[in-house]
């Protein structure tokens, strides 16, 4: 016996150190999974944070090397699309030209007024990135415009060399004794050249138009078309002039600061369109100068003083296209006399001798400044904004490398209002891509927050109600027999595919919805009224007759909504009829149609595929995850709690509402918490059932871009380490950081109606 007993605490012992030596294997086993989830968490936010960290970086600019320059007073300095053959042009039109692969080479020199024979000295010369041409006006009223035909030719070894072949593309003489200021702008059948000329003591504008015909064999020579003088409608001595990108508008600025918006579209001669009088409240001083940026639409302006100012056309309220500032880039910078641009994005160049700075026009952002111990004379941005010139006094060409690939990029591009080309007003935009190579990228996130916020919103108005008093009943007062099929049931609802809800909102719902959009409105007010009215008829029978039917309210309470929902429906286009009638403003003839009615009378768009139908679809999705997690704490309430309620005299309501959801509440809250989570990163649904625009507008019959969808939408399109790509991964941080928040929100609100109902279990 002793012997046995002695064996049997043996045996126990054993076995108590196997299950401790078990516990502590589960619990390191435990403990190192959650370790291991939290690294990986960790992991993948430092990862979006390496991302999305050069979007906030400055420019780095190094210098690389330096030329001597031997020829006398250059009036233009310039570099090909290569960045490898920099050169100056001087007044006596000496064109000189370095090899950026040798600096040490000798340079080359082309004597420009010998090729396109002029006489007399260049006066108004300007280098046209764009087209990699020099437009030359001479001291004697001569202009001609040389095609620098910059090739290049890869060697055995395959390094590129640049050869320069330039020639005449076209010249003229005016009747004047000098040239002042030039530009020129072509569009894809004619080119327009202007000049502000001076003749016997006086000023005059000129705008010589070149057609440009057409061949088998593609486009033809420029031959002149017309010369239109444009001093009439100058009020005041032109100072400078510049074309825009439609080679119609020309702008040109007079002594007085005004800028007359001349436009040579019609056949006779041309017509102001704009005299622009910048606004006093807005400028600090004079307009002296005027360049164009990127495009061509915009310019940046300078007064007397030295500020500068941002400038752009755009619609007014009366639907025509008219010139104004928009914003003051600042005095970091005194008397900002240098200017230079590039063919990539709106960075530009400005400076003086003492200090130079890279901006990005848009939104004033500085890349760089720097102050170089010479006095800088000229500037020069390459057309690919990878390198920059300053010629100092000393004759001597600088050149600095530069590495931006995020100049657009910065709080205030996602985060803050922007006024970009083209719009009349600052505001929240997401635009990535365009159509031409001058498109300006707008990387907004804010219209992608608030889409998230809104297609949540009409998901859970409609999927909470639903399914927290569907959990209530199943819980409380459904009968046990018919709760068995329900669980089962949700189940199936939650394991439809997202792309398959999305499918069907997309081809089946909405078009059904665009349809009957008075009849879904009318379920939408008086299903829940009808509901509650017949829960009222059902409390006031017979108490036998409510025993008899307890937990099966539902088998005739069902088909009578149903035949309300169906009755409503019918009435929908009588409705229509009576009260949403659009009067056509051309031919009076009213006709009853929900969708034209509602953007004439209110003002707000109407979208086939809009959040309504997203909140329908994206509900049906979550219903079931609420329902699930609040029927289980509602169930999960001890017993004793809603006997005593009963033993008071509660009824069934009274126990349910009074006892049952505040102590379970913490449950629900997490339930509603996990369903706004599904809602937040839900992407297929959104991507197939709205139009997927970037609006910010509440309206339920527009669309939204969420930043889950933008996601899905963008990514495959955008190229790796570009701004798009990172800002995706910027978009992907912000998702995050809405979801952490409204956990930790939710969390600690549970918590503490944890703490409030735990005396009570």
């Amino acid at each position: 016996m002793n012997q046995k007993a002695y064996h049997s605490e043996e045996t126990r012992k054993k076995f108590q150190k196997q299950v401790i030596r078990s516990n502590q294997i589960a619990h390191w086993c435990f403990s190192l999974g959650g370790l291991t989830v939290l690294a990986s968490i960790f992991g993948i936010f430092i990862f979006i944070l390496v991302q999305i960290f050069p979007l906030f970086q400055p420019a780095s600019v190094k210098k690389v090397t330096q030329y001597k320059v031997t020829s006398k007073d250059p009036v233009v300095i310039g570099v090909d699309e290569y960045n490898q053959r920099p050169f100056v042009v001087d007044r006596s039109g000496i064109l000189e030209l370095f090899n950026g692969q040798n600096p040490a080479d000798v340079s080359s020199k082309i004597d420009l007024l010998q090729l396109v024979g002029f006489e007399g000295s260049l006066e108004a010369s300007i280098f046209l990135e764009d087209k990699q041409e020099l437009l030359l006006g001479s001291s004697t009223g001569e202009f001609s415009l040389v095609e620098l035909g910059f090739s290049s030719e890869f060697t055995e070894n395959q390094s590129r060399t640049i050869s320069v072949n330039p020639n005449v593309v076209l010249s003229y003489q005016l009747d004047a004794d000098q040239i002042i200021a030039s530009d020129t702008s072509q569009s894809l059948d004619r080119r327009v050249l202007a000049n502000v000329v001076s003749k016997g003591g006086s000023r005059s504008v000129y705008a010589i138009e070149f057609n440009r015909g057409r061949t088998l064999f593609g486009p033809g020579d420029l031959r002149l078309n017309r010369v239109v003088d444009l001093t009439p409608w100058i009020d005041l001595q032109p100072v400078s002039v510049k074309v825009g990108s439609n080679s119609s508008d020309i702008l040109v600025l007079d002594d007085a600061g005004n800028i007359s918006v001349l436009n040579l579209s019609g056949s006779e001669g041309a017509q102001r369109v704009q005299l622009w009088v910048p606004s006093p409240e807005i400028i600090q001083g004079k307009i002296v100068d005027m360049r164009w940026l990127l495009g061509r639409f915009s310019l940046i302006l300078t007064d007397d003083l030295g500020f500068q100012y941002l400038a752009s056309r755009a619609s007014d309220s009366q639907g025509e296209t008219r010139y104004s500032i928009t914003t003051v880039t600042g005095d970091e910078i005194s008397n900002p006399d240098l200017f230079s641009t590039n063919l990539r994005n709106r960075v530009y160049l400005r400076g003086n001798a003492n200090e130079v700075e890279l901006l990005y026009a848009t939104t004033l952002r500085s890349r760089w400044s720097h102050s170089p111990d010479y006095n800088v004379i000229d500037t020069a941005l390459s057309p690919r904004n990878d390198a920059l010139y300053l010629l100092d006094d000393e004759q001597w060409m600088h050149q600095y490398s530069i590495y931006d690939p995020h100049p657009e990029a910065g709080f205030k591009s996602f985060f803050g209002k922007i006024r970009y080309e083209g719009q009349a007003e600052a505001q929240y935009t997401w635009q990535s891509s365009g159509a031409t190579d001058d498109f300006e990228p707008k990387f907004s996130l804010m219209p992608l927050i608030y889409g998230s916020m809104k297609g949540t919103f009409y998901a859970i108005i409609f999927s909470v109600p639903i399914a927290v008093l569907g959990a209530l009943y199943t819980s409380q007062f459904l009968a046990d027999h018919y709760k068995k099929y329900i669980k089962p049931l949700m189940e199936i609802m939650a394991s439809l595919p997202s792309v398959v809800l999305g499918f069907l909102g997309a081809l089946w719902l909405a078009p059904i919805i665009e349809t009957r959009i008075p009849s879904v409105l009318l379920i939408i007010v008086f299903m829940p009224l009808i509901s509650m009215f017949l829960g009222m008829i059902t409390y006031q029978v017979n108490q036998k007759f409510k025993i008899r039917f307890r937990g099966k309210e539902f088998l005739f309470l069902i088909p009578l909504l149903l035949f309300s929902a169906y009755a409503l429906w019918q009435l929908g286009p009588t409705v229509e009829r009576l009260i949403f009638v659009y009067q056509d403003p051309v031919t009076g003839e009213r006709i009853a149609d929900f969708r034209l009615w509602w953007p004439e009378n209110l003002g707000i768009g109407f979208d086939q595929r809009n959040s309504m139908v997203v909140g329908f679809m994206m509900g049906f999705a979550i219903i079931p995850l609420i329902f699930t997690i609040s029927e289980d704490a509602m169930s999960s309430v001890p017993t004793h709690l809603t006997s005593a309620s009963y033993a008071l005299g509660a009824n069934r309501w009274q126990t349910a509402w009074k006892i049952v959801v505040p102590t379970a509440s913490a449950g629900v809250l997490s339930a509603v918490m996990i369903g706004i989570g599904r809602a937040i990163g839900e992407t297929m649904i959104v991507v197939m059932a709205t139009g997927n625009t970037p609006v910010m507008e509440w309206d339920v019959f527009t669309g939204m871009r969420t930043l889950a969808a933008n996601l899905a939408v963008e990514l495959p399109e955008a190229a790796l380490n570009s701004t798009l790509y990172r800002s995706l991964f910027l978009g992907a941080m912000v998702l995050f950081l809405m979801t952490f928040a409204l956990n930790t929100v939710s969390d600690i609100i549970r918590q503490r109606l944890k703490l409030k109902y735990k005396s009570t279990l």
